[in-house]
Formats: C-alpha cells, sequence, structure tokens
C-alpha cells in the first residue's frame, strides 16, 4: 500500500473543474501539439477533452488553449501563456 494526495480546484458552486486528469491532458496538449491526440493518448473521447477542457476555461475565466481547426494536415492545439502559467 502506498499513500497518496491528489488536489482538486472547486468552483463557486462546489464543482471539481481542475485535477490530475485534466492536468494531464493540458500536459499532453503541450506535449504532442495536439488535444486530441492527447486525449487518445489517456483512453479519453475528444468530445469528453473539450469539456473537460471548456469546463476548466469557463471557471478560471482564461483560456487555456489556442486551437486551429482543419487545414492540410489537420487541426492543432497549444497552450496559452495562461495555460503554460497554469501548469
Amino acid at each position: 500500500m502506498e499513500p497518496r494526495t491528489f488536489s482538486f480546484l472547486i468552483d463557486g458552486e462546489g464543482r471539481r473543474f481542475f485535477g490530475p486528469g485534466p492536468l494531464a491532458l493540458l500536459a499532453g496538449v503541450r506535449t504532442t501539439g495536439s488535444l486530441s491526440a492527447s486525449a487518445k493518448a489517456m483512453g479519453m473521447s475528444y468530445t469528453k477533452a473539450m469539456r473537460i477542457l471548456h469546463d476548466a476555461e469557463h471557471a478560471l475565466g482564461v483560456p487555456l488553449t489556442v486551437r486551429s481547426i482543419g487545414g492540410e494536415k489537420g487541426g492543432s492545439s497549444s497552450l496559452t501563456p495562461e495555460g503554460e502559467d497554469f501548469l
């Protein structure tokens, strides 16, 4: 057995909006340059990843990523300066 501690951020209504999962998701965006690839590496659907990211951005009041859609090589994502600071 090994003790572990997890931290979560709670919004004004008592809902968790940031913890180990969203942290790993943003770290994956930093590494891969893609929200989709980060979600896939975690075994998470893109839709769920978007919801998690949206909830965190809404609670914090700042964008955490910049997303570009489509293009010849597909879309991409990167962290905003606030997203980098948050990590």
